[in-house]
C-alpha cells in the first residue's frame, strides 16, 4: 500500500496543513476521484468534509503518493 502525503487547504484561514496518513486511513483513498468528498476523521478533523482536488501517482522506488484536498 502506498504511503499518502496529503495536503489539506483551508479556504477561510487561507492556510495549508500537511498530514501523513496511515496506511489504515489512506485506505479511504483508493479509488476516490477528484471532486469526491471524504469524511475529516480519516485526517483526525471530525466534524469536517474535505473535498479531493488533486491527487498524484507513485514517482519514486518506494510507492508514495500525495492528494491535496479543501475543507468544505
Amino acid at each position: 500500500m502506498a504511503e499518502f502525503k496529503t495536503v489539506i487547504a483551508d479556504p477561510k484561514s487561507k492556510m495549508a496543513y500537511q498530514k501523513i496518513l496511515s496506511e489504515e486511513k489512506s485506505n479511504a483513498l483508493v479509488g476516490k476521484g477528484i471532486g469526491e468528498e471524504i469524511d475529516g476523521i480519516f485526517f483526525d478533523l471530525p466534524g469536517y468534509r474535505l473535498s479531493l482536488i488533486h491527487i498524484s501517482e507513485p514517482t519514486r522506488r518506494t510507492p508514495i503518493s500525495y492528494a491535496v484536498f479543501c475543507l468544505k
